[in-house]
């Protein structure tokens, strides 16, 4: 008979670096790997696994792919009943680890506060960078009309997204028009146009005028609640003297007409705003007045004040809206340098009147909104950082919200300035994780040598498990969005699910909260989007055919599935919007939200074409195009660019 093999001696319960990086540890408490490496060592619960999905995750995948259900996988990242305490654990020893990096970086302490302190105070990625260390790069993309300079965009942006799925198509599928094609069409980040004759355009009369402020207050002041409406409309009655024909001059004027005759796009075409706009691109409308607030603010002294606040952090939304994100972020650079010269990231004051400092903080986080949805949205660092500040980031008393003429004060227990709370809250757990999730692929490719994080599969496993565990953390943020807030569902269906359950929209609702329960979820499904997109492989001939079976392998593909779901969730959202509501006709950023949507659904079926996921994925594609020709309809032509291209890529 054969001599029995020596039995390998095995540890009793492996660390959390050894378990999740797969090697061999022992009982020794630091373990050999973790002490020669001068690592913390930190023990879990010996029956835990963090480089798999959860036990509940495989029965919800697996019956999808095998019956293709209605409803898909429930993706509201509710993990937290299936993740061992040991996750969790994980999870917070890395966090702490990197906190204690950054307070060796400063030394100001911070005061406590509710919403979550990303640990961005150093870099983009939220660690100190040395000469030489790893990092994942995005790339360079030199923008239309002949600038020389090109533009870098990280591994979160879209732009990112569509040149790895361009690389696909041209390399593996040999269509390289369609994929030129793609990259110009799709980027979210577009050169303005050429600036016309645009100061000759008639100025509008005050009633012209005043049908364009209407939809300000139910529009854009209940997402970005930055000014005082009873200050703005004395100002504006001020600029009109009893016999004259046009008002005085206002850079906050024109840049909130230029917003307004942005958005009023589907209402003007349908006569229900009386207003002649000179012809521009779609997305440019009300250029002339946004180019005066510009030169005005540029060309003239003019001291750091409330005012040029506001009116950079519009100018910031109104390139957002016009789908030219680089210049965003540029005025929002400008926006925050008058806003420290203002002190607007520290707690007021105390003789400041309650209303003036209510003013402060929502000034200050209305930056700290757009600088997250910049920075994850180009891959680029932050500029806004949340260490700056001294203010006071709990919920505020509803009693304190702004007064308004235009907005009902409260409806069922919230009020019209409810939502900019819960979104800075949101945006704040997404760049959090974010953050962490771009320190994770740098250790891991620096730990094995690599320029990318799709060049070793264990690699990828180990960043896609300390994905999943970390974004546990928003469910905390889905249990404490007020009932108010939620969009709600039919058939008990629930709010932020990426589920496909029809949507029960509450007519009796006032129109700005009806609205911002649609942009909530929006914007919660998008920003998931930017962390899960990532794991949407394309093939290689390093990689071969990355097909998923009938069941989910690894951790990596329940990520990519994830971010499927979260797109065509997206998608059904906004086409049963579009199609019942007037809520999002002229919403410019509810085109951005469907198109970002859209292509990765368009990744997915090009990178698992075989995929029992990729059928539903065509259907809800073509679910897209309708909804896009609705966009179109209504004044976005860009939308028509895209619808086209996405039956062609559909095709």
């Amino acid at each position: 008979a054969s001599q029995a093999r020596p039995k390998r001696h095995v540890a009793a319960r492996a660390c959390d670096r050894c378990r999740t990086n797969r090697i061999k540890c022992d009982d020794n408490q630091p373990c050999k790997h973790c002490r020669t490496r001068g690592l913390e060592c930190c023990k879990g619960r010996p029956s835990e696994r963090t480089d798999r999905p959860t036990t509940l995750e495989y029965p919800l995948v697996t019956a999808a792919a095998a019956g293709a259900p209605s409803c898909f996988p429930c993706e509201s990242v509710a993990l937290s009943s299936t993740v061992m305490a040991g996750d969790i654990e994980t999870l917070r020893s890395r966090v702490s680890e990197l906190e204690a990096q950054l307070q060796k970086r400063n030394s100001i302490e911070l005061p406590p506060s509710s919403l979550p302190s990303p640990p961005d105070s150093v870099d983009a990625n939220g660690v100190a960078q040395r000469p030489g260390r790893r990092q994942w790069q995005g790339f360079w993309k030199a923008p239309a009309h002949g600038q020389q300079e090109q533009y870098y965009y990280g591994p979160t942006s879209l732009d990112f997204f569509v040149h790895r799925l361009g690389n696909h198509l041209e390399s593996n599928k040999h269509q390289p028009q369609l994929s030129d094609a793609l990259q110009i069409a799709a980027s979210l980040d577009q050169v303005p146009p050429a600036r016309g004759d645009h100061h000759q355009m008639q100025p509008f009369t005050r009633r012209q005028e005043e049908n364009l402020l209407s939809l300000f207050w139910q529009s854009y002041h209940s997402i970005f609640p930055i000014l005082d409406e009873n200050e703005l409309r004395t100002h504006y009655n001020a600029l009109w003297a009893a016999d004259s024909a046009t008002r005085k001059p206002s850079v906050l004027v024109d840049i909130i007409l230029a917003l307004c005759m942005q958005y009023s796009t589907a209402a003007i075409a349908s006569g229900a705003i009386m207003v002649d706009i000179e012809p521009s691109h779609s997305g440019w409308e009300g250029r002339s007045l946004f180019d005066r607030c510009q030169e005005t603010l540029q060309n003239q002294i003019i001291e750091p004040s409330i005012p040029a606040l506001q009116c950079y952090i519009y100018s910031t939304i109104y390139l957002v809206n016009a789908s030219s994100f680089t210049m965003a972020h540029a005025a929002l650079s400008s926006a925050a340098n008058v806003a420290h010269a203002l002190g607007i990231n520290h707690e007021p004051p105390e003789d400041m009147s309650d209303s003036r400092r209510s003013l402060y903080r929502r000034l200050w986080w209305s930056l700290y909104h757009l600088d997250s949805l910049l920075g994850l949205t180009l891959g680029r660092p932050y500029t806004v950082h949340s260490a700056e500040s001294t203010l006071d980031a709990s919920e505020p008393d509803p009693s304190s919200a702004p007064i308004s003429t235009s907005n009902a004060a409260f409806y069922e227990g919230v009020n019209w300035s409810s939502y900019h709370y819960q979104a800075i809250r949101l945006l704040a757990t997404i760049r959090t994780v974010a953050v962490l999730l771009s320190s994770k692929c740098n250790e891991a490719m620096a730990a094995n040598n690599s320029s990318s994080i799709y060049s070793n599969s264990t690699q990828l496993e180990t960043i896609a498990s300390f994905l999943r565990q970390s974004v546990i953390s928003l469910q905390d943020w889905v249990n404490e969005v007020p009932s108010p807030l939620r969009l709600r569902r039919k058939e008990n269906g629930e709010p932020f699910s990426a589920a496909k359950c029809q949507i029960e929209f509450d007519t009796f609702a006032p129109l700005w909260l009806q609205r911002q329960r649609v942009l909530l979820e929006l914007l919660y499904h998008t920003t998931l989007q930017y962390l899960y997109r990532t794991f949407i492989q394309f093939p290689s001939a390093d990689n071969g055919s990355e097909s998923l079976g009938p069941a989910i392998a690894t951790t990596s593909d329940t990520n990519a599935v994830s971010a499927l779901n979260h797109a065509m969730a997206t998608i059904n959202i906004v086409h049963q919007t579009l199609t019942e509501t007037d809520l999002l006709n002229s919403w410019h950023r509810a085109y951005q939200y469907l198109w970002e949507a859209t292509l990765t659904v368009i990744g997915y079926t090009q990178a698992r074409p075989l995929c029992p996921f990729t059928t539903a994925a065509h259907q809800t594609l073509v679910i897209a195009i309708q909804a896009l020709d609705l966009l179109a309809s209504n004044g976005i032509t860009a939308a028509g660019i895209a619808a086209q291209l996405t039956r062609e890529l559909n095709a």
